[in-house]
Protein backbone atom coordinates (compact mmCIF):
# COMPACT_ATOMS: atom_id res chain seq x y z
CA UNK A 1 0.00 0.00 0.00
CA UNK A 2 1.60 3.60 -0.72
CA UNK A 3 1.41 5.95 1.66
CA UNK A 4 1.61 9.63 1.56
CA UNK A 5 4.83 11.11 2.75
CA UNK A 6 4.34 15.15 2.44
CA UNK A 7 3.21 16.78 5.22
CA UNK A 8 1.56 19.25 3.55
CA UNK A 9 0.68 16.90 0.29
CA UNK A 10 -2.96 18.30 -0.33
CA UNK A 11 -1.68 22.32 0.15
CA UNK A 12 1.25 21.05 -2.37
CA UNK A 13 -1.78 19.73 -4.88
CA UNK A 14 -3.06 22.91 -5.35
CA UNK A 15 0.39 23.68 -7.39
CA UNK A 16 0.12 20.37 -9.25
CA UNK A 17 -0.82 20.81 -12.80
CA UNK A 18 -2.69 17.12 -13.54
CA UNK A 19 -1.40 15.52 -16.68
CA UNK A 20 -4.33 14.48 -19.28
CA UNK A 21 -5.50 11.07 -19.58
CA UNK A 22 -3.75 11.09 -23.48
CA UNK A 23 -0.45 12.51 -21.55
CA UNK A 24 -0.62 9.33 -19.04
CA UNK A 25 -1.38 6.60 -21.69
CA UNK A 26 1.47 8.10 -23.24
CA UNK A 27 4.27 7.38 -21.08
CA UNK A 28 2.68 3.95 -21.22
CA UNK A 29 3.78 3.45 -24.64
CA UNK A 30 6.95 1.79 -25.85
CA UNK A 31 7.44 5.16 -28.03
CA UNK A 32 8.04 7.10 -24.36
CA UNK A 33 10.49 4.26 -22.96
CA UNK A 34 12.15 3.77 -26.10
CA UNK A 35 12.88 7.22 -27.61
CA UNK A 36 12.73 8.80 -24.01
CA UNK A 37 12.94 7.21 -20.82
CA UNK A 38 15.32 4.84 -21.86
CA UNK A 39 17.62 7.14 -24.35
CA UNK A 40 17.64 9.96 -21.72
CA UNK A 41 19.09 7.34 -18.66
CA UNK A 42 21.68 6.25 -21.12
CA UNK A 43 22.96 9.75 -21.89
CA UNK A 44 22.68 10.28 -18.48
CA UNK A 45 25.02 7.01 -17.92
CA UNK A 46 27.73 8.57 -20.85
CA UNK A 47 27.72 12.10 -18.94
CA UNK A 48 28.68 10.46 -15.47
CA UNK A 49 30.96 8.45 -17.38
CA UNK A 50 32.77 6.63 -14.52
CA UNK A 51 33.07 10.03 -12.34
CA UNK A 52 30.73 8.25 -9.73
CA UNK A 53 29.69 4.86 -8.92
CA UNK A 54 26.92 4.21 -6.06
CA UNK A 55 26.06 0.96 -4.74
CA UNK A 56 24.02 2.95 -2.19
CA UNK A 57 20.67 4.68 -2.13
CA UNK A 58 18.78 5.70 -5.53
CA UNK A 59 16.10 8.35 -5.31
CA UNK A 60 13.46 8.89 -8.28
CA UNK A 61 10.95 12.30 -7.95
CA UNK A 62 8.16 11.92 -10.18
CA UNK A 63 8.01 8.62 -11.14
CA UNK A 64 4.50 8.00 -12.68
CA UNK A 65 4.54 4.16 -13.10
CA UNK A 66 7.71 3.37 -12.97
CA UNK A 67 8.36 2.43 -15.84
CA UNK A 68 12.38 3.62 -15.27
CA UNK A 69 12.86 1.16 -11.71
CA UNK A 70 14.45 -1.66 -13.94
CA UNK A 71 16.86 0.75 -16.06
CA UNK A 72 17.65 2.37 -13.14
CA UNK A 73 18.59 -0.62 -11.66
CA UNK A 74 20.42 -1.94 -14.28
CA UNK A 75 22.92 1.11 -15.69
CA UNK A 76 22.96 2.71 -11.94
CA UNK A 77 23.54 -0.18 -10.00
CA UNK A 78 21.56 1.35 -6.48
CA UNK A 79 21.51 -1.13 -3.93
CA UNK A 80 17.86 0.75 -3.01
CA UNK A 81 15.38 2.62 -4.83
CA UNK A 82 13.30 5.01 -3.24
CA UNK A 83 10.36 6.57 -5.45
CA UNK A 84 7.53 9.16 -5.28
CA UNK A 85 5.23 11.26 -7.37
CA UNK A 86 2.41 13.27 -6.31
CA UNK A 87 -0.52 11.15 -8.29
CA UNK A 88 -1.62 8.13 -6.37
CA UNK A 89 -3.53 7.05 -9.52
CA UNK A 90 0.07 6.02 -10.36
CA UNK A 91 1.34 4.69 -7.73
CA UNK A 92 -0.29 1.43 -6.99
CA UNK A 93 0.58 0.75 -10.69
CA UNK A 94 4.09 1.59 -9.81
CA UNK A 95 4.16 -0.42 -6.37
CA UNK A 96 3.25 -3.94 -9.03
CA UNK A 97 5.97 -2.38 -11.55
CA UNK A 98 8.73 -2.51 -8.60
CA UNK A 99 8.14 -5.84 -7.60
CA UNK A 100 10.00 -7.31 -10.46
CA UNK A 101 13.23 -5.58 -9.68
CA UNK A 102 15.86 -7.55 -7.40
CA UNK A 103 16.71 -4.41 -5.00
CA UNK A 104 14.37 -2.76 -2.55
CA UNK A 105 11.97 -0.42 -3.85
CA UNK A 106 10.00 1.80 -2.07
CA UNK A 107 7.12 3.62 -2.88
CA UNK A 108 5.50 6.86 -1.47
CA UNK A 109 2.72 9.61 -2.38
CA UNK A 110 4.97 12.83 -1.75
CA UNK A 111 5.18 16.30 -3.23
CA UNK A 112 8.74 17.02 -5.35
CA UNK A 113 9.12 19.83 -2.44
CA UNK A 114 8.19 18.46 0.76
CA UNK A 115 9.70 14.68 1.39
CA UNK A 116 9.90 13.89 4.65
CA UNK A 117 13.29 12.24 4.59
CA UNK A 118 15.97 13.32 6.57
CA UNK A 119 18.59 15.75 5.22
CA UNK A 120 22.30 13.59 3.59
CA UNK A 121 19.97 10.62 2.73
CA UNK A 122 20.74 9.65 -0.86
CA UNK A 123 23.50 9.23 -2.97
CA UNK A 124 21.70 9.92 -6.50
CA UNK A 125 18.71 11.45 -7.86
CA UNK A 126 17.30 11.23 -10.72
CA UNK A 127 14.39 13.80 -12.07
CA UNK A 128 13.12 13.16 -15.56
CA UNK A 129 10.24 15.80 -16.75
CA UNK A 130 9.49 16.88 -13.81
CA UNK A 131 10.53 20.48 -13.27
CA UNK A 132 8.67 21.64 -16.37
CA UNK A 133 5.34 20.05 -14.83
CA UNK A 134 5.44 22.20 -11.67
CA UNK A 135 5.10 25.56 -10.52
CA UNK A 136 7.46 25.38 -7.48
CA UNK A 137 11.11 24.36 -9.33
CA UNK A 138 12.85 26.42 -7.13
CA UNK A 139 11.39 25.07 -3.89
CA UNK A 140 11.78 21.55 -5.40
CA UNK A 141 15.44 22.01 -6.13
CA UNK A 142 15.94 23.36 -2.90
CA UNK A 143 14.43 19.81 -1.12
CA UNK A 144 16.68 17.74 -3.67
CA UNK A 145 19.60 19.09 -2.67
CA UNK A 146 18.60 18.99 1.00
CA UNK A 147 18.10 14.87 0.76
CA UNK A 148 21.05 14.37 -0.96
CA UNK A 149 24.10 13.61 0.22
CA UNK A 150 27.48 16.09 0.19
CA UNK A 151 29.36 14.89 -3.20
CA UNK A 152 25.75 13.09 -4.61
CA UNK A 153 24.45 13.48 -8.19
CA UNK A 154 21.09 15.27 -9.01
CA UNK A 155 20.42 13.83 -12.80
CA UNK A 156 18.24 15.92 -14.55
CA UNK A 157 16.65 16.05 -17.64
CA UNK A 158 14.15 18.29 -19.30
CA UNK A 159 12.35 19.24 -21.88
CA UNK A 160 12.44 23.07 -23.25
CA UNK A 161 10.46 25.83 -23.92
CA UNK A 162 10.35 25.95 -27.73
CA UNK A 163 8.94 22.33 -27.75
CA UNK A 164 6.93 22.57 -24.72
CA UNK A 165 5.11 25.74 -26.90
CA UNK A 166 4.77 24.04 -30.10
CA UNK A 167 0.74 23.29 -30.72
CA UNK A 168 0.07 19.49 -30.63
CA UNK A 169 2.14 19.35 -27.52
CA UNK A 170 0.18 22.24 -25.52
CA UNK A 171 -3.12 20.82 -27.14
CA UNK A 172 -2.65 16.81 -25.80
CA UNK A 173 -0.74 17.26 -22.60
CA UNK A 174 -0.90 19.76 -19.08
CA UNK A 175 1.57 21.97 -17.73
CA UNK A 176 1.52 24.93 -15.66
CA UNK A 177 2.08 28.83 -17.35
CA UNK A 178 4.85 30.92 -17.80
CA UNK A 179 7.24 28.18 -15.77
CA UNK A 180 8.77 26.86 -18.82
CA UNK A 181 12.30 27.51 -19.50
CA UNK A 182 15.28 26.94 -22.52
CA UNK A 183 18.23 24.76 -21.94
CA UNK A 184 20.28 28.13 -20.72
CA UNK A 185 17.65 29.02 -18.16
CA UNK A 186 17.68 25.40 -16.45
CA UNK A 187 21.25 25.16 -16.47
CA UNK A 188 21.10 28.54 -14.47
CA UNK A 189 18.03 27.67 -12.19
CA UNK A 190 20.33 24.43 -11.22
CA UNK A 191 23.35 26.25 -10.16
CA UNK A 192 21.20 28.89 -8.55
CA UNK A 193 19.79 26.41 -6.07
CA UNK A 194 23.44 25.50 -5.12
CA UNK A 195 24.80 22.88 -7.87
CA UNK A 196 27.88 22.61 -9.49
CA UNK A 197 28.59 20.98 -13.12
CA UNK A 198 30.65 22.08 -15.93
CA UNK A 199 29.64 22.07 -19.15
CA UNK A 200 31.11 18.48 -19.68
CA UNK A 201 28.40 17.43 -17.47
CA UNK A 202 25.14 18.64 -19.87
CA UNK A 203 23.84 17.58 -22.63
CA UNK A 204 21.75 19.67 -25.28
CA UNK A 205 19.93 17.79 -27.66
CA UNK A 206 17.04 18.06 -30.44
CA UNK A 207 15.36 14.53 -30.72
CA UNK A 208 13.29 13.72 -33.89
CA UNK A 209 10.38 13.12 -31.81
CA UNK A 210 10.87 17.18 -31.22
CA UNK A 211 11.10 18.51 -34.14
CA UNK A 212 7.72 20.28 -35.91
CA UNK A 213 7.94 17.55 -38.89
CA UNK A 214 9.07 14.93 -36.45
CA UNK A 215 12.22 14.93 -38.05
CA UNK A 216 11.15 14.41 -42.00
CA UNK A 217 12.17 17.25 -44.04
CA UNK A 218 15.81 17.05 -42.33
CA UNK A 219 16.21 13.35 -43.20
CA UNK A 220 15.78 14.30 -46.59
CA UNK A 221 17.78 17.46 -46.24
CA UNK A 222 14.75 19.57 -47.13
CA UNK A 223 14.68 21.64 -43.56
CA UNK A 224 15.49 25.59 -43.64
CA UNK A 225 14.85 26.38 -40.38
CA UNK A 226 17.23 25.70 -37.33
CA UNK A 227 15.49 23.36 -35.07
CA UNK A 228 16.39 24.40 -30.91
CA UNK A 229 17.61 22.76 -27.93
CA UNK A 230 14.66 20.76 -27.15
CA UNK A 231 15.95 18.34 -24.15
CA UNK A 232 18.80 19.25 -22.09
CA UNK A 233 20.38 16.67 -19.29
CA UNK A 234 21.98 17.78 -16.71
CA UNK A 235 24.78 16.05 -14.00
CA UNK A 236 25.09 18.13 -11.05
CA UNK A 237 26.52 17.77 -7.78
CA UNK A 238 26.02 18.69 -4.16
CA UNK A 239 28.99 20.35 -3.08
Amino acid sequence: MVHPLSPNLEKDKKEWVEETSFGKWFLTTDIWYKYVLKETILNLRDLIDGQFKTQGKLLEVGCGEGRSFSLLESVFQPASIVAVDIDMSLLERAEQTAQACSVPVEVFQASAKSMDFPENTFDIIFCHQLLHHIAFQEEALTEFKRVLKPGGKLLVSESCRDFLNVWWVKYFFRHPKMRQKNAQEYKALVKKMGFEFQESDVLETTPWWSKRDLGVLEKYHLQFWKSSVSEISIVATKP
